[in-house]
Formats: C-alpha cells, sequence, structure tokens
C-alpha cells in the first residue's frame, strides 16, 4: 500500500486489511510510505502494519517497487492508501485467481462521496477507475484494486517507477499482451474517495 501524507486514510485502510476474512496468519500489510511530512508512517505502524519507507522517488508505482522488493507472498495484492478494501477483498481475490486461472485479478472500485457531492466527484467516479471497462475492453487495470501472482514480476518486470500516473495501465498491458491472464471479479471490492477539484 503505497501512501502519501494521508494519516486517516491509512488508518481505515490498514484497518480494513487487519479485519479481512482471509486467515490472517496467511497475509502481510506492508505500507510504503512515499515521503509524508506528517505522522501517516506513525499511524499505520500503530494500526499493525509493515511501515517501509520510499525517498528517493516521489510516487506510488517507486513505492509499490519497494513493497514488492520485500514482500515474502506468492500473491501480491495492492490498494491504495485511501482506499477501504470490504472484508472479503483477498478471499474473492484469490478464489478468481484460483478458479478462472488467472494470473491477475482486479475488482469493483465504488467510489464514497463528500457530504456535498460536487460536479467535479460524480465526474471522476463516472470516468476514473472503470475497472470492468478497462478489464474486459483494453485488458488492463489500476493498482486501486489489483491481485497479481508473484511470477508475472519475474516476467514483466516491476512497475515504471518514474512516473506519475498510468503506471498500472502501462504494467498491466505489458503483463496481457506477454499472454498472463487478467479477470474481472467485482466481489474483490475496495471502497475509494472519488476526487474534487
Amino acid at each position: 500500500v503505497p501512501v502519501y501524507n494521508d494519516e486517516e486514510g491509512i488508518r481505515h485502510c490498514v484497518h480494513a486489511l487487519q479485519a479481512q476474512s482471509y486467515p490472517r496468519d496467511r497475509y502481510e500489510i506492508i505500507v510504503v510510505d512515499n515521503g509524508s511530512s506528517d505522522q501517516t508512517a506513525r499511524a499505520a505502524e500503530e494500526e499493525g502494519a509493515t511501515v517501509l519507507h520510499e525517498r528517493e522517488i516521489q510516487g506510488s508505482y517507486a513505492a509499490r517497487n519497494t513493497g514488492l522488493a520485500s514482500a515474502n507472498g506468492e500473491i501480491i495484492a495492492f490498494t491504495d492508501g485511501d482506499c477501504t478494501p470490504v472484508a472479503d477483498w483477498l478471499i474473492e481475490g484469490v478464489n478468481a485467481l484460483n478458479t478462472q486461472q488467472a494470473d491477475l485479478v482486479s475488482g469493483l472500485v465504488r467510489f464514497a462521496f463528500s457530504r456535498g457531492r460536487s460536479g467535479a466527484e460524480i465526474w471522476d467516479s463516472i470516468t476514473n477507475m472503470q475497472i470492468e471497462d478497462n478489464v474486459t475492453q483494453r485488458n488492463v487495470s489500476k493498482t486501486a484494486n489489483l491481485l497479481v501472482r508473484r511470477n508475472v514480476f519475474d516476467t514483466v518486470g516491476t512497475f515504471p517507477a518514474e512516473l506519475k500516473s498510468g503506471g498500472d495501465v502501462i504494467w498491466t498491458g505489458r503483463a496481457t499482451s506477454q499472454g498472463f491472464k487478467l479477470v474481472y471479479h467485482a466481489p474483490a471490492e475496495v471502497g475509494h474517495p472519488a476526487r474534487g477539484l
């Protein structure tokens, strides 16, 4: 989980990851702080995550690569520090990988709105992170909600660390163009705040 200056968001995210229905002794929670100037890293530690730091490159893909280098699992699950996975996120994602003989799985990103629900938030919710369309029409996805078998990284390599945006689409496109199977499975769901202006 990459994060930057989001104490509240990372608390909610890690709390949701701790509460997964997947057996707790079978997964690790790695948060990579990307040079926060507030108490984000401390908040993640207080919630029980392993906290790493990426200070050389400011960007979520560099942070994800740092976490990936430390991860021990056969399956790597990605979400963002401002996301809140539902309780069955991991078990649904892992089951979809196995039952659909897939290499990558993405699920629904459900948007949450502020009380004012601005036009910008509505626009964001209908244009950004339309995961089902991304998977079924373009064969790409986003790391707000992505589970990947480790062996895919052995072939494709890591995320393009220098990019600020779009690196997940580029990377998943490389994976699928090399024959790895990406599927959409809606029940592997995460919540995500709609962005304002």
